[in-house]
């Protein structure tokens, strides 16, 4: 049976960091005196990651619903200038989107 191991350490976190977000991999630790302290600059590229992710998956969908828009516009009978419309609104998304991943 594998021994039993406790560990308790006190570790300092800023207010402004929101507790649910931390994650073991926002630690650093430091064998010579056996702590764990919290490395804001890892936790904040997580957060920046994390929300970059979100924007791309918003993105993702905004220009799905456009292409199912277009389509619809398309078997209706829309006019030129409304599919021009809604083919613009793609483009301009797309292009967006590539910002983002390029970002990330």
């Amino acid at each position: 049976m594998q021994p039993k191991f406790e560990t308790h350490s006190i570790i300092s976190i800023p207010n402004d960091i929101g507790a649910s977000h931390l994650r073991f991999r926002h630690f650093d630790y430091n064998e010579a005196t056996d702590t764990f302290a919290f490395n804001a600059d890892k936790y904040g590229a997580d957060i920046i990651s994390a929300s970059l992710r979100a924007d791309i998956i918003a993105h993702e969908q905004a220009i799905r619903k456009r292409q199912q828009a277009y389509v619809a516009l398309l078997t209706t009978g829309a006019t030129e200038a409304e599919l021009a419309e809604c083919k613009d609104e793609i483009e301009t998304l797309l292009q967006s989107l590539e910002v983002l991943r390029n970002a990330s």
